[in-house]
């Protein structure tokens, strides 16, 4: 499933808490469209931390770079966790993978 916000390669970042990569992230920039990849430890989930973790990420990318049009992600369709994050977040699904 591929989900789509309006709106060069970046390094890849681990976030590490007490010795344990506990969140990621990857951003891909291609001209107008940045894809990103990122994922949290699954006991994170639930709590309100990937809302925050991804609209960090977000922000972050957006003020590096302004003239961007498109933010995408894909996302594995029984992630019922993270499309309704994304969702928060004001992603559309655009298309989905068979």
């Amino acid at each position: 499933m591929i989900l789509m916000r309006n709106s060069l390669r970046l390094n890849y970042i681990k976030i590490i808490i007490l010795k344990r990569v506990d969140y990621f992230f990857n951003v891909e920039i291609n001209e107008k469209r940045a894809e990103i990849g990122l994922g949290l430890k699954p006991s994170l989930t639930g709590q309100g931390r990937g809302t925050k973790f991804c609209q960090a990420i977000i922000d972050h990318i957006l003020q590096r770079n302004p003239g961007l049009g498109l933010l995408q992600l894909d996302v594995v369709a029984f992630n019922e966790w993270a499309i309704h994050t994304y969702e928060l977040l004001d992603f559309k699904k655009v298309r989905r993978h068979l």
